[in-house]
């Protein structure tokens, strides 16, 4: 690798780091404040949170590393055009082509990792995060039965519960 790749390449990780970093985060903050009602609702232990919203993130990457590597190479283009060291590199005889094959190989590498993760880590942490939530509401019954109200179970079956007794959480009038 030519020392004009690297430079290249490094003007264009960092911008594309903070994006991926940024995009995860404001993505899995917006899949934790759609479920954040029923978590403050029913007292949701933290452990059980953060590993909700850990096992969120290879969706959210999937999701944010294409924007980021957008991001990340408009961005070192913009920078090098702003110096004019776009115009240095032309006029030591480099091709515009030639110039951008670091930033398609970063595109390129960035399209397999996402290829990977979606293959790879999606299934699985999805799998784990559905897991996760049968485990709470099997723990907290409150989570899946409230009281005067009909619950779909997604197999075809209401199921109205007419009571709760508040000692042990009993379910009473099940229909």
């Amino acid at each position: 690798m030519r020392i004009v790749d690297r430079y290249i390449l490094g003007e264009a990780f960092g911008p594309f780091a903070v994006a991926l970093l940024a995009f995860v985060v404001l993505i899995t903050g917006h899949m934790l404040f759609t479920v954040v009602e029923v978590i403050v609702e029913h007292g949701v232990p933290l452990p059980s949170v953060l590993r909700f919203v850990a096992l969120q993130v290879p969706s959210a990457a999937v999701m944010a590393l294409p924007v980021s590597v957008l991001m990340g190479c408009s961005l070192a283009v913009n920078r090098l055009a702003s110096d004019h060291e776009i115009v240095a590199m032309r006029s030591g005889g480099m091709s515009l082509a030639r110039m951008m094959a670091p930033l398609w190989a970063l595109g390129l590498v960035a399209s397999l990792m996402t290829l990977a993760i979606s293959e790879e880590a999606v299934p699985w942490s999805r799998a784990e995060a559905e897991q996760l939530v049968r485990e709470m509401v099997l723990r907290r019954q409150s989570l899946a039965f409230e009281p005067g109200r009909f619950t779909d179970t997604g197999q075809g079956i209401q199921v109205y519960v007419g009571d709760r007794s508040a000692e042990d959480g009993e379910l009473r009038d099940v229909m």
